[in-house]
């Protein structure tokens, strides 16, 4: 995909492109999941641990 040889400029600005979309859209997933990891640690201080005990 990222062969340049035999490319035509338009090409390599559509494969750059759909990089940069691809990029964006993890960039995105990255975020969502660092804001769901944020919510889980705030909610697990405010409740008492309940880990290990039975």
């Amino acid at each position: 995909m990222l062969e340049q040889k035999g490319r035509t400029r338009e090409e390599l600005l559509a494969v750059r492109d759909e990089l940069l979309a691809r990029e964006k859209e993890l960039t995105h997933r990255i975020d969502e999941l660092r804001r769901q990891r944020r919510a889980l640690l705030a909610a697990s201080t405010r409740t008492p641990s309940t880990v290990g005990s039975r």
